[in-house]
């Protein structure tokens, strides 16, 4: 979602429709998040076709709640965008916004989400630093639904991070936007 957020937003810039967007009648927030609800529908179907794939090939059962998981899904999904959005504002180039997307999705949602190594393992620094990923918050949520069965009682820390991260981004986007269309003009 991260990479294809910011690509296309950055696709527009590259080929001078933004320009045409900025003096239209929507503004900013309604621009970004437009652009964005194509790539929120695809990470959905996304979501829902690797537990269905989880079910008839390794006979996966989640125990909790599949709306709570929906839930969850879109609301870690909202977060990618936002910081997609953000990648896409401060990215000139399809080239630039692709390198930032990866360095700052892949390695810390694999490597620092706790994913594949235990954060308890890792060095103090790094597991401080794991702290940033909105990943890391996804995967305790996941484990607790899928795994455990239990409801948001147990992960409302967790959800609440993952909603801050998204609006801090969301935020951060639409004023940086709206500085360089007012710079531009």
């Amino acid at each position: 979602a991260v990479i294809s957020v910011s690509l296309s937003l950055v696709r527009e810039k590259e080929i001078g429709t933004i320009e045409q967007l900025n003096v239209s009648s929507i503004n900013s927030m309604e621009l970004l998040l437009g652009k964005s609800i194509p790539y929120i529908a695809i990470s959905l179907l996304d979501a829902v076709l690797i537990l269905i794939a989880g079910y008839i090939l390794f006979d996966v059962i989640v125990e909790g709640s599949l709306l709570l998981l929906f839930a969850m899904t879109l609301i870690y999904i909202l977060s990618a965008i936002a910081l997609g959005i953000f990648i896409s504002v401060v990215a000139n180039t399809q080239q630039v916004a692709f390198t930032m997307a990866t360095f700052a999705t892949l390695l810390p949602s694999v490597i620092l989400s706790g994913f594949i190594f235990p954060i308890e393992s890792m060095p103090k620094i790094v597991q401080i630093i794991t702290n940033v990923p909105p990943a890391k918050f996804f995967i305790v949520i996941l484990r607790s639904i899928m795994i455990k069965g239990v409801g948001i009682e147990s992960f409302w820390d967790q959800l609440i991070y993952m909603i801050l991260f998204a609006i801090l981004f969301l935020v951060i986007a639409i004023n940086l936007y709206r500085k360089k269309v007012e710079v531009s003009w």
